[in-house]
This record gives C-alpha cells, structure tokens and sequence, in this order.
C-alpha cells in the first residue's frame, strides 16, 4: 500500500503540473511550428528567390538508390521497452508456479528490432524479446515481406503474429492497455497467437471502391493453448477478412471478421476452431486533430474445441474499449472484458480497465491503469498499474 501511495501521489503532482504548462504552451509552440515549417515551404518553393544570387540547379539527377547506397547496407535497428510498478489496492494476487507476485517493479519485455528493404521486391522485419522475468530470449517475429507476385499478392513467411481480429497482430509493449484483454490471454496465452509459416494477403478490387482486404495464413499450430503445439506436424489455417468505411470527413468504420481451425491433440484426430469478429469506429476531427480523437473498439470470440467427451468444448468471450483525447499528449481509456472458462464451461471470468495515458513525445508513454478482475466465483481484485514505455532508433508505423 505504501508503493500504490507513493504511486497516485508521484502521478498526480506531475499530471496536473504538465497539464497546466501543456494548456498554456501547446497552443503557442503549434503556432510558431507551423510558421517555421510554412517559411520553409516558401522558401523552397520560391528557389529563395530573397537571395541575390541565382540558384543553380543540376540537370543531371543522381539516383537516390547511389547516393544511400552505403547507409542502406546497414537496417533500421530500434528498441522498445515495457517497465511497471505495481501495487494491490485490495484482494489477492493469483500467483501460479514459477510466477512472481505482482506487486513491486517489473521489467517485462525490451523488443529490439531489426527492419530493413531488401531491394523493390520485398522486406526483412525481424522482433527478438529479451524478457527478464522469464530469464529468456525469443523471436517475436522473423519474416520476409514479398510486395511483387503475380495477381497482386503480398506475403509473409518467417514466424508472424497470426492476424486474428485487431489486437494480437500488435506487439504486447505497443498494446494501448498494460495488459492483453482477457479473451486473448485466456484462449491464446500471455504472447498471443504467434506462428511459423506463411500470410497471403489480397486487395479484392470492387465497383464501390472500397477497401477489401483477405488474408490467409498457414502456420505449424505451435500455440499450446488452442493447437497441440509441436507435437506433431499438422498445420493450423487461419482466414481474415477485413473492410474500411468511410464515414466522412471526421470519422471512418473498420470491420472484420476471422475463422482458425486446427489440430489439438497428439493423434490427429480432434480439431479447435476460432472465429472472430472485430469492430472499430474512429473519429478525429480536421481541424483538431492532434487535440481531440476518440476510438471504439470492440472483439468477439467464438471457440469450439473437439474432446473426446461425448460434446464439444464451447466457450464465447469478447472486449470492448473507448479511448478519448482529452488534449493534444492526454488520453483517457476504459475497458471490459469477459470470457467464458474453457475448463468450466458456463462459467465466465471479468475485468474492468481505466486507464490515463501522457505521451511526452512520440518515444515515451507513461501510463496509469487500474484493472479489477472477478473471477466467476464473485472474488475480485484491484491492481494499480504505473507505466512507462520508452523507444531508442527506428520505430517502425502502427496498425491503423
């Protein structure tokens, strides 16, 4: 109790301190940037037509390719970290074997990346996670890109996230909550889904000129929790299908839906299938985008699981958050999650996520979360949650 009062008190002197000098300055320091950049402009435009002497000009145009020839021999290397203090505001940590409490300071995950363009054709994106809690070190992703194949294709082959609804393709540091919903811990573990093998993706062309997109994906099944993991050679398939709407000047509709279905015992003889919807409305107005947005984001979870038993095992799950902008670096989000126990059927665990989040820059993140968890049984507790996540080098853009 001491570290969750020494945590609010910390976090709500600086909050106030930096909100106030933000209100006072952001305005003015967007000004005068926009001034800067506008006489810049001008300047370039204008081939600085203020100056007395005349501007020579190359007629001979050097390929950019030559000239960073060199530099792009080397990829873009970046880092990107994942640290919390945390405290119990009231009941009982579930605390499992080999699992630490989590009360106190953690260091969960440091990503370093590797990024680079091979050539036209394709690109390298390789994640390796050092993870200390764990005492380990693991690829987190390792594929190849490949832009130009016939039919207007586009593939991944390495080991990818599986692109199942909206949140598990993204990075655990770069989730916009400390922790995955409840859903995708529950059905898909703490890292989500992550396979080896192969991601087809297609823009279907059609007459309303909207954007159509299907992906299929064929990977070894080496998640655990839904598959059998590596203990035989079946593969798992996974299908996405995904739309955007646009809804006028300030806000669009994102929607899809996803089906996965493989092996999940060591004989071959019983499969799991998951399927997905997820929803996302987005709204950010033109004239003050960079002070106000707001996001809706909802997914639901369907699994069927074959058993030796005489029924199949049937559980339903879903989560659903709002993010609000409250200032041009402020944001205030709220979450809740159910899922429904795959060893109990019937039965569903919640959790109920606020959360305040400052970004200093576009290479920092702090952020404040309580989350309340309650289990079926009607016992429930409050973890109070400070983060910080910070990034070093190349960073490369996220999923819309």
């Amino acid at each position: 109790m001491k570290l969750l009062s020494l945590i609010l008190l910390v976090l709500s002197l600086s909050s106030v301190t930096l909100f106030g000098q933000e209100n006072e300055t952001e305005s003015s320091a967007a000004d005068s940037a926009d001034a800067a950049l506008e006489a810049e402009l001008a300047k370039m435009m204008l081939g600085d037509k203020g100056s007395s002497k005349p501007v020579l000009r190359s007629s001979v145009q050097i390929p950019t390719a030559v000239v960073g020839g060199i530099s792009n021999m080397n990829p873009n290397i970046g880092l990107i970290s994942k640290f919390s203090a945390d405290a119990l505001a009231n009941g009982e940590a579930e605390i499992g074997e080999g699992k630490r409490s989590p009360e106190g300071f953690s260091f969960h995950e440091v990503e370093l990346s590797f990024q680079m363009v091979i050539d036209p054709y394709a690109r390298a994106d390789f994640f390796i996670a050092f993870l200390p809690e764990e005492g380990e070190v693991e690829l987190e992703e390792a594929f190849i890109t490949v832009f130009s194949l016939p039919f207007d294709l586009r593939a991944k082959a390495g080991i990818i996230r599986t692109k199942f609804g909206r949140l598990n393709p993204i990075h655990p540091p770069e989730v916009v909550f400390v922790d995955y919903p409840l859903p995708l811990e529950m059905y898909f573990g703490g890292e989500g889904l992550v396979g080896t093998g192969v991601s087809m993706s297609y823009l279907i062309p059609n007459k309303w000129d909207l954007f159509l997109e299907a992906t299929f994906e064929v990977t070894n099944g080496d998640n655990e929790m839904i598959f059998n993991g590596n203990s035989t050679n079946d593969m798992a398939y996974n299908g996405h299908f995904s739309s955007f709407f646009d809804l006028g000047d300030n806000s669009a509709l994102l929607l899809g839906g996803t089906a996965m279905t493989g092996i999940n015992d060591d004989l071959g003889l019983y499969r799991t299938k998951v399927y997905g919807i997820d929803l996302t409305y987005k709204w950010k107005p033109l004239r003050r985008q960079l002070y106000k947005s707001f996001t809706w984001q909802t997914e639901f979870f369907f699994l069927d699981r074959e058993e030796a038993a005489p029924e199949n095992l049937k559980a339903t799950g879903f989560y659903s958050y709002m993010k609000y902008q409250l200032g041009r670096r402020w944001f205030v989000l709220g979450r809740y999650d159910r899922a429904e126990l795959t060893d109990n059927p019937g039965n569903a665990d919640e959790k109920y996520v606020a959360a305040l989040t400052y970004f200093p820059s576009n290479f920092q993140t702090i952020r404040l979360q309580s989350t309340t968890s309650k289990d079926f049984t009607g016992e429930s507790s409050t973890l109070v949650s400070l983060q910080w996540n910070f990034v070093i080098g190349a960073h490369g853009a996220h999923i819309y």
